[in-house]
């Protein structure tokens, strides 16, 4: 297994090993602002985390790049980015994630749409647009759930999504929501 060093002070500085043996530095495919680094101290802690910003203010970019540093630096990490219909969230999250994370990273598997990444974290894609959605959900335990839109969400459906937001594979991570 790789080690990762990704310390959450340091997100911006550091690189780490993939398993073909070259470096990578995390800088190359998450890029961020001071602002949003300062956010993702809280990942991970137990927070239900709200960043709001004008349109273009970067806060889907954000929550995937959130997304993304979790699963690499807790292995084991279940996470999950909901948006409220599957055409957004395709052109949101998942054509950026294939484009700028590295391949030899993660498995995609298109049916699933998910990722499941090397060292053994999982980031799950969900449209959810009504409260019978969330039963897409249930039962499965996620340690970082991002609500990407989540004001256009129905307080219903965050409340039923609240109850997935759960880990016990990754021991060092706190259940943490980021809307």
């Amino acid at each position: 297994m790789k080690k990762i060093d990704l310390d959450r002070s340091k997100i911006r500085k550091v690189g780490f090993n993939s398993h073909v043996g070259t470096t990578l530095d995390i800088n190359s495919f998450i890029k961020i602002s001071p602002k949003q680094a300062q956010v993702l101290k809280y990942v991970g802690g137990g927070y239900f985390i709200f960043y709001g910003g004008g349109r273009g203010s970067g806060k889907s970019h954000l929550m995937r790049s959130a997304a993304i540093w979790a699963c690499l630096k807790y292995p084991g990490l279940q996470a999950c980015i909901i948006r409220e219909s599957f055409p957004e969230l395709e052109k949101n999250f998942i054509r950026p994630f294939l484009r700028d994370v590295p391949a030899e990273l993660y498995n995609y598997t298109q049916q699933k749409k998910s990722a499941a990444f090397y060292n053994g974290s999982v980031l799950d894609f969900i449209g959810v647009n009504k409260l019978k959605d969330i039963e897409k959900i249930k039962g499965i335990e996620y340690g970082l759930i991002c609500l990407d839109e989540g004001n256009n969400l129905e307080w219903d459906i965050i409340n039923g999504v609240r109850g997935s937001n759960r880990s016990m594979v990754a021991k060092a991570f706190i259940p943490t929501m980021l809307s």
